[in-house]
């Protein structure tokens, strides 16, 4: 693995840029089935006009893979926040898509700790990816 690429401001070089498209998240509820309540939710990527998972992944090159995992874990921790959701929350990542981890998940951490309670974040990666 290589060095990061943070800048002397903290600015990451690979995933501080935009992406070509744009993405929203759902939150798809996560349900103990004995007590019969939603106990957590998990976050999903969707598109803003109600494109699936898949369409938005098609999206993403392996040049865009940093700043779209990069930006997936940052807009599902704002959207916790603005929704003013109540229960965890599951958020997904490409274990290949945090590229130094110390530095790559640190953005996310910062978000999460300024705007909601982190401990009510989990986080999952998902095997397969590009």
């Amino acid at each position: 693995m290589s060095h990061c690429l943070r800048d002397d401001k903290g600015n990451c070089r690979r995933c501080d840029n935009g992406l070509d498209f744009d993405f929203t998240m759902a939150f798809q509820p996560i349900v103990d089935i004995a007590a019969g309540e939603v106990f957590a939710h998990e976050a999903l990527v969707r598109g803003t006009d109600g494109q699936s998972a898949g369409e938005i992944l098609s999206q993403v090159t392996p040049a865009s893979l940093y700043r779209f995992d990069q930006a997936c874990r940052t807009r599902a921790i704002q959207l916790v926040h603005d929704l003013e959701c109540d229960k965890p929350v599951s958020i997904n990542f490409l274990p290949n898509a945090v590229y130094e981890p110390t530095a790559c998940i640190q953005a996310t951490l910062t978000l999460a700790t300024a705007v909601i309670d982190a401990a009510a974040l989990s986080f999952l990666g998902l095997g397969g990816g590009r």
